[in-house]
């Protein structure tokens, strides 16, 4: 739910960075000022604090799930390797859907963690869609402080030993 939040702060950013610059007022410049408190003043503040935050509370958790699933996923392999299913299916269809279960318990967190991540590549795209070529060269230098600050991932690990991604899950 929380990486949620985050995923839905950062499509609002997207979405008023493309529109951004339509025309070189005064209004459009107020704009990006709150782009920026929404983006820098926030970023730092909010989006960078918030996926720390997420981490520090969701650290121990993910780690101690993800850890417990892969035991349970190899316990479980190991007794589905040893049931001969015409003599024992109703154990087989039991361990096969616990199996089930495990990777879709480490499948949500990892597919939320790699959304996160692929959300916040999106960011220096959509300053780069925007009408930035009529502004002028005191926004262009904003957007371009922008884009570069928003270059650096934003990524949720997991006991700061492995990140929350696809990847990862796969890897388990």
């Amino acid at each position: 739910m929380m990486m949620c939040i985050l995923v839905g702060y950062m499509n609002i950013l997207c979405v008023r960075l493309r529109s951004f610059g339509n025309d070189n007022s005064k209004e459009h410049k107020l704009e990006l000022v709150n782009i920026f408190e929404m983006y820098i003043g926030i970023s730092s503040k909010y989006f960078f604090r918030y996926s720390k935050l997420l981490e520090k509370l969701l650290s121990a958790t993910l780690f101690l799930q993800f850890g417990v699933s892969a035991i349970i996923l190899c316990i479980s392999s190991y007794q589905i390797s040893k049931i001969t299913i015409s003599e024992d299916m109703p154990t087989f269809v039991f361990s096969l859907t616990y199996i089930a279960q495990m990777l879709l318990e480490i499948l949500i967190p990892s597919y939320f963690g790699s959304y996160v991540f692929l959300k916040g590549e999106e960011i220096p795209y959509a300053a780069f869609q925007s009408n930035w070529i009529v502004l002028n060269k005191d926004v262009k230098q904003s957007l371009r402080i922008l884009m570069v600050r928003s270059m650096k991932p934003i990524q949720i690990h997991s006991a700061k030993t492995f990140t929350l991604n696809l990847t990862t899950m796969m890897k388990v």
